[in-house]
């Protein structure tokens, strides 16, 4: 089988959608009256920490989201993004757009989880380093055109 754009991201895609289903963090079950993170986050740009308040020892991606103004990013808009970049296969200029978008977003992640003392699991670790095949594959694309 001859490997092509497409069915190189429709693979990378299907190992984004495979490790959003993997633990992206493991937490210490923290009790809501006493919550001791490391950073408060501000009105305007916070992050939605009911992920870390209730009992639940392992983060995947369709768990929580980031609080950006009124608006709520749910982590698994980086899984929607993945699953729709095969479909820009002749427009690899939007789909680097959408990884970049998608890397600021487990970027932020990274630095949540770290500062709230969580470990990363192998799902992250698998998202991000899909994710930069995926920026690589378009860029190669790109070169192609």
């Amino acid at each position: 089988m001859r490997l092509t754009w497409l069915t190189s991201l429709i693979f990378t895609s299907a190992i984004v959608l495979l490790a959003s289903f993997l633990p992206w963090a493991s937490l210490q079950p923290l009790e809501p009256n006493n919550i001791a993170l490391p950073i408060t986050p501000r009105p305007f740009l916070g992050v939605a920490f009911g992920v870390f308040t209730n009992q639940t020892l392992t983060v995947t991606a369709w768990q929580g989201k980031f609080l950006l103004g009124i608006y709520a990013i749910p982590n698994w808009v980086v899984v929607l993004s993945a699953l729709c970049i095969p479909f820009l296969v002749n427009k690899p200029t939007i789909g680097i757009i959408i990884a970049i978008f998608s890397l600021i977003h487990l970027v932020i992640f990274t630095v949540v989880i770290y500062l709230a003392g969580a470990r990363f699991g192998i799902g992250y670790i698998t998202t991000i380093v899909t994710y930069i095949i995926i920026i690589i594959l378009l860029v190669k694309r790109l070169g192609y055109r």
